[in-house]
């Protein structure tokens, strides 16, 4: 058989095939997902789904389908049907749903669940989650974050609830000021999580004015005001207008980084804008470096952004001294980073 007959019998095989194809995938996702509209995630028709989900198939398959689902999403967004997961959760299966919750997602799902918890039924109900989170194999720190989610939204959004919020993480984790419990507190009140999930963002953050920039934190004392200053970028990166693109943001808010007087706060500053560049992207070394690097061309600045990214790694994957290697640093910056991952800045 002629080059040419092979051709006119092999090309049209070729486009039903990939016509085949492509009908099955658009089938699957509409069928398997159908609260994803052009990557984005409709909120109500997540909760709607999952609630399905679980009362025909139990918590843990919808569990697994969840995670299956939030792979094929940007981080945001997967961070939005995280929450929706969670509620749906809580409606069916009441504080015992937490089990079924996982740290990936930056949490959403626990976010959700704990906090509607709490404030259906206060704060004595944090003994009870936190029992279960021992009993179950969920990760301990998604459950302290999303209890200082919780905790916050219980009391209210003011100066001295997030001071109280912080002395209850304080002493449930009878750790440090750093823990997961305190970064979900400084979380919830600046981006507003558990009022917010039904918007079109996923979170409604209090509102950035050049006289609020750095708000609350001069008005917290000592360690309070530090871990503070290290929260501030990922509500700027939020706050920011919706027309800014991602590079812009970082750019920004390293111009904001830089304006604080102490250099020991503008380091904190920094690895605050590199903690917070998991949640602008993919858990991805090489596009977290380019959020780094884009907010300051200072040697310093980008290292303690560096730093950031490596706390998150190591917070999330147990990576993070191997993250430092990602960067393009040399021998002494390496070590250096890999120092300052493994110690508390606080």
């Amino acid at each position: 058989m002629s080059r040419y007959f092979r051709y006119v019998y092999v090309l049209p095989v070729v486009v039903v095939l990939s016509i085949a194809i492509l009908i099955f995938v658009f089938l699957f996702m509409r069928e398997e997902y159908p609260y994803v509209q052009n990557g984005l995630v409709d909120f109500q028709k997540a909760r709607v789904y999952f609630f399905d989900r679980i009362e025909t198939a139990g918590a843990q398959a919808a569990s697994a389908d969840y995670i299956t689902s939030g792979k094929r999403l940007t981080s945001p967004e997967a961070h939005r049907m995280a929450h929706a997961f969670g509620e749906a959760l809580y409606v069916t299966e009441g504080v015992d749903g937490v089990r079924y919750c996982t740290d990936q997602f930056m949490y959403g799902c626990y976010h959700q669940l704990i906090g509607q918890a709490i404030l259906e039924h206060g704060i004595a109900v944090t003994d009870s989650l936190l029992r279960i989170c021992e009993e179950s194999d969920t990760a301990a720190e998604g459950c302290e974050h999303g209890l200082g989610h919780g905790i916050m939204s219980y009391f209210g959004y003011t100066v001295d609830s997030l001071k109280k919020s912080v002395d209850l993480c304080l002493f449930i984790d009878r750790v440090s000021i750093d823990s997961a419990c305190v970064n979900g507190v400084f979380m919830e009140y600046n981006l507003r999580n558990m009022v917010s999930s039904e918007t079109a963002l996923g979170v409604t953050p209090r509102p950035l004015a050049d006289d609020t920039r750095y708000a609350p934190c001069k008005e917290l004392d000592g360690l309070y005001g530090q871990e503070c200053i290290i929260q501030l970028p990922l509500w700027w990166l939020y706050a920011l207008p919706a027309s800014m693109g991602t590079t812009e943001r970082f750019t920004v808010a390293g111009s904001y980084c830089k304006s604080l007087p102490l250099a020991l706060e503008r380091q904190r500053c920094f690895v605050g804008i590199g903690r917070a560049s998991s949640f602008a992207a993919t858990l991805d070394a090489s596009t977290m470096r380019r959020h780094c690097e884009a907010a300051s061309s200072d040697d310093e600045d980008r290292l303690m952004c560096f730093v950031g990214i490596g706390k998150r790694f190591q917070f999330i994957q147990g990576s993070g001294r191997q993250t430092c290697n990602a960067f393009g640093l040399d021998v002494s910056g390496v070590r250096r980073c890999m120092d300052l991952v493994d110690k508390s800045l606080l």
